[in-house]
This record gives C-alpha cells, sequence and structure tokens, in this order.
C-alpha cells in the first residue's frame, strides 16, 4: 500500500483560475464552431472576444497564487522552471492562448477592422491608399512583391 502524503491545499486564487480558465477556453471553443458552422455570428464574434479575456483574467489569479512578483518573473524568464514544473509550462501555454485568440477576434470586430496592417480590407477605398507613396521610386519587379489588396 502506497503511503499517503500530505497534500498541499491550494487557496482560492487557484480555484478563480480554475472557473475563468475553464469557462474561457470554452466560451472560445463554442464561439469557434458557431463561427464555422456560420451560426449566431454576433454571438460568436463576442464569445471569441471573451474567451480570452476569461482565460487572461484567469491567468492574473493563477500569479497571484504564486505569492511574489520574484517568483513570476522567474516564471517567464528562466528556462529551468519549464523544464520541471507544471505551473511554468501551463503559463506559457495559457499567454499563448490569450494571443493566438485575441489575435483571431479582434479582426472580427469592425472597428478593428479598419486598421491599416489589416488585410481583410482594401486599403483603397477606406484608407485612400496609403500604399500609393510605397510604390514611389521603386522598380517594376519591387512593385510586385509590395502590392496592396
Amino acid at each position: 500500500m502506497i503511503n499517503p502524503e500530505r497534500q498541499q491545499n491550494w487557496g482560492w486564487p487557484a480555484a478563480i483560475y480554475v472557473f475563468l480558465a475553464g469557462t474561457g477556453g470554452g466560451v472560445f471553443l463554442l464561439s469557434l464552431i458557431l463561427n464555422g458552422m456560420g451560426w449566431y455570428e454576433p454571438v460568436a464574434r463576442i464569445g471569441a472576444l471573451i474567451g480570452p479575456l476569461l482565460v487572461w483574467m484567469g491567468t492574473l489569479f493563477l500569479l497571484m497564487d504564486l505569492g511574489s512578483v520574484a517568483k513570476v518573473y522567474r516564471l517567464f524568464s528562466s528556462a529551468s522552471p519549464f523544464r520541471t514544473s507544471w505551473m511554468a509550462r501551463g503559463a506559457w501555454i495559457l499567454t499563448a492562448f490569450v494571443i493566438c485568440g485575441l489575435a483571431y477576434s479582434l479582426p472580427l470586430f469592425r472597428i478593428v477592422s479598419m486598421a491599416p496592417l489589416n488585410p481583410n480590407i482594401n486599403s483603397r477605398t477606406r484608407l485612400g491608399s496609403p500604399c500609393r507613396s510605397a510604390f514611389r521610386g521603386r522598380s517594376r519587379l519591387s512593385r510586385l512583391s509590395l502590392r496592396c489588396h
């Protein structure tokens, strides 16, 4: 028989993290499914934005559970915790999810779709052809590589 060991109890910040991260991941997954099926597109857009934000708030509670800013800094700056700590791996995975989730969801909104670097818009119609100045003084071959869509 295995000898029982005393387990460490996690505090309320870890419980809030588990709730928010699970809820945010579920909302994001549901919005991906709804958006992929073409159903309830306004709801799917809002869910795609709310999901990563909930995970981000949960991650803040997880980092708060560490107890000090020095531990949070070590978690993200050193490679040694990444090899041995599941919390470090999880923090990096959560960071990647939040960044990728926001990169997916923000272009779905009209205010962000007017940004000059968004490839889904016709820059000539909304921004008055900012690419015209990029073509001045360039050869024909380089103009082909700098197409504006």
